[in-house]
């Protein structure tokens, strides 16, 4: 069946009220034909995609829902302005508008797709990435690409508009430069590997913590006090930054304690080594696979001072292990009665004493 053998029962130029009767019945059809669609997709989401381990159906179908109902509405006002007589002098400018629609709504869905393909490969990737900025950036060149096509489409050419994108690029470039500043050095932090989200780094004495996120402009950290700290991106990539998690989680640290002159230090050193352990093995964030190292390190004034080192598995447990060591060290010592002396000090006054002694002697 074509449009000609629908001219029996089409409106013509003279009869408006039946013209906005099909108008209104065919843009009717759309909304009713998009509605039912997204229905057969939210369907097919709760029962095919979500059965399914493959993650790409899913994703496509997120994307596409809430797009079909404006999509069968622009196709259902081209065919209304194809069929009905009084609306056909407006063909040419609403096949442009409709195929401008279309084009912005593929544009949609693909730039949706995109995002969620990479923020599930960012959450899942051996070293966490920063999905934000990636799928911003991702989002904003697709766009870019939909927008042009659009111009060309309405007949527009897009050589001056790059052209004068280039030269007005300077000047945004100027106006812009701290903000730019900063997206070029998340970059520059992201391709360099150095840190990732989820990295426990130091900035100085004050500031340090687990990285929660790196945006276009920003990377935040999280506190072991569940603090933020959001620091430009322009100003972290100049700073002198340790980075606790890299090339591995593990930490060594160490305590010093004093033992006293009249110690058997073997003994010690044995006792020391089974107690230290035992937490490490017992105790949540130990490496039980390190094997503890004393050194007597130093003859002080008042006892001998032992370091013990040990491996915490991620930097801030240290000082939890540090808490537990001193306390099992401490009741361990006490059972075998080895001495932690306190500081002892010794003030000879040779000029007193001696004078003492001669006003003794007369």
């Amino acid at each position: 069946m074509n449009i000609d053998s629908l001219s029996t029962i089409l409106p013509h130029a003279d009869q408006p009220l039946e013209t906005i009767f099909w108008a209104s019945g065919i843009l009717l059809s759309g909304i009713i034909a998009g509605l039912l669609t997204e229905f057969i997709i939210k369907r097919l989401n709760l029962h095919w995609a979500l059965k399914t381990k493959w993650l790409i159906d899913d994703f496509l179908i997120y994307s596409m829902r809430g797009l079909f109902l404006p999509l069968f509405f622009v196709i259902s006002f081209y065919i209304a302005t194809l069929v009905i007589p009084d609306l056909q002098p407006i063909v040419a400018i609403s096949k442009k508008i409709c195929f401008c629609i279309i084009i912005f709504l593929v544009t949609h869905l693909i730039a949706r797709f995109l995002s969620r393909i990479i923020r599930h490969y960012c959450s899942t990737a051996e070293v966490p990435l920063p999905s934000t900025l990636i799928s911003n950036l991702s989002s904003v060149i697709i766009f870019i690409v939909g927008i042009l096509v659009i111009l060309q489409t309405l007949g527009i050419s897009i050589t001056p508009i790059l052209t004068t994108l280039g030269i007005g690029g300077l000047a945004v470039a100027l106006a812009l430069q701290d903000t730019l500043a900063n997206l070029f050095s998340g970059l520059n932090i992201l391709l360099s590997k150095q840190v990732h989200i989820g990295d426990y780094i130091r900035i100085d004495a004050s500031n340090e913590g687990y990285i929660s996120d790196i945006s276009w402009r920003n990377t935040t950290i999280k506190t072991t006090s569940n603090n933020l700290i959001i620091i430009p991106n322009s100003k972290l990539s100049t700073l002198i930054v340790t980075n606790f998690s890299k090339p591995s989680k593990e930490c060594t640290f160490t305590i010093d304690i004093g033992v006293a002159y009249d110690s058997d230090l073997s003994f010690v050193e044995k006792i020391t080594i089974e107690t230290i352990k035992n937490v490490m093995s017992s105790e949540p964030g130990g490496v039980d696979t390190f094997e503890p190292i004393i050194r007597f390190s130093s003859f002080a004034d008042s006892s001998i001072i032992m370091t013990i080192i040990m491996r915490a598995a991620d930097y801030p447990d240290q000082g939890y292990l540090k808490h537990v060591c001193i306390k099992k060290l401490h009741e361990k010592y006490r059972e075998v009665n080895i001495d932690i002396p306190y500081p002892v000090q010794t003030i000879e006054l040779k000029q007193q004493i001696a004078s003492c002694s001669k006003n003794i002697n007369t």
